[in-house]
């Protein structure tokens, strides 16, 4: 197999996703949220709270939220329904899928068979490194939301 041919299945694959995603968070995504979630959710204005998230920092999730499990799926969507601009989420969403592709691809292309050793290896580093980063996350999140409702 040739690395560059392959690279780019994978970049367009990625970049692909992740503005399918978008898309769907920008045409369906309030209309989603505001019948699956908000019914559930506490007071105020849940969707005002991810615009202004996204806006401060949230967009660099599309650039990092590739290498984490399971963020890369939702970062989109979620951009989507802040409505960030088209330019921003490019650029940002774009590069954090080359990133993500060179990452992978280079390491599978130059470990070849032993990229099953090395993976199984440093795949319990890689789960916990996650589980802490999104649990730091969420209580940011939550410390904030804790912050917000005592002023």
């Amino acid at each position: 197999m040739q690395l560059l041919p392959i690279l780019a299945a994978a970049f367009l694959g990625s970049a692909c996703g992740i503005t399918l995603s978008y898309g769907l968070g920008r045409t369906v995504g309030i209309y989603l949220y505001s019948n699956l979630v908000m019914p559930f959710a506490s007071q105020g204005d849940r969707v005002s709270h991810v615009h202004t998230w996204y806006d401060r920092v949230g967009k660099w999730g599309l650039l990092f939220g590739f290498f984490l499990p399971g963020v890369r799926h939702l970062i989109g969507f979620g951009a989507g329904i802040a409505k960030l601009p088209v330019s921003v989420f490019a650029l940002l969403a774009f590069a954090g899928a080359f990133m993500w592709s060179v990452t992978f691809v280079t390491a599978g292309y130059f470990l070849g068979r032993q990229w099953t050793v090395v993976f199984s290896k440093i795949r319990p580093t890689l789960m916990t490194s996650s589980i802490i980063i999104v649990s730091l996350f969420l209580l940011y999140i939550a410390g904030q939301e804790f912050l917000r409702q005592r002023k």
